[in-house]
């Protein structure tokens, strides 16, 4: 979770993890590299207090969040407290049910999908949104203002909700 894109190394960043029970590895390099990078742990008040004080021994914040109703942080409030710090800008990465809270709650303004040429398939091959999913099609967040790149082998959609 560091900048690689041209242009951008000199921008300040802080790499903030969603995690609501504060089961980060100890020993993970997210961990090791606090001190060159800084790192903003997000979580509910199920994290323990000896793991708070672990992390803040290594120089990591901890940002307590209110609980979702799902065991999860609640992001509208993570994205608050974090432009009240001045960050006004969020890279969201991460798996299907992070993307589905952050769908659910409002916070997102623009995507981006990188498609491989590669079929997985699978009954129970996990997507890039989890959740319940949308029951009625025209609820389905829509999707404006589309450009399409290629990244290597892949293709980058982007586009506005």
């Amino acid at each position: 979770m560091t900048v690689r894109c041209p242009g951008f190394e000199d921008k300040k960043v802080l790499r903030v993890i969603a995690d609501s029970a504060g089961k980060i590895s100890e020993d993970s390099r997210l961990v090791k590299t606090a001190g060159e990078f800084p790192l903003l742990i997000a979580a509910t008040d199920r994290i323990s207090r000896e793991k708070e004080l672990f992390l803040e021994g290594k120089g990591i914040g901890i940002v307590k969040c209110p609980d979702n109703g799902n065991g999860q942080i609640r992001l509208a409030y993570l994205m608050e407290y974090l432009g009240a710090r001045g960050v006004d800008s969020v890279f969201l990465e991460g798996g299907g049910t992070l993307a589905w809270s952050a769908l659910s709650e409002g916070i997102i303004s623009r995507v981006s999908f990188f498609i491989a040429p590669k079929i997985v398939g699978g009954k129970e091959s996990p997507g890039p949104v989890g959740g319940p999913g949308l029951s009625v099609l025209a609820d389905a967040w829509k999707i404006r203002d589309w450009e399409c790149s290629r990244s290597g082998d892949d293709f980058l959609l982007t586009g506005l909700l």
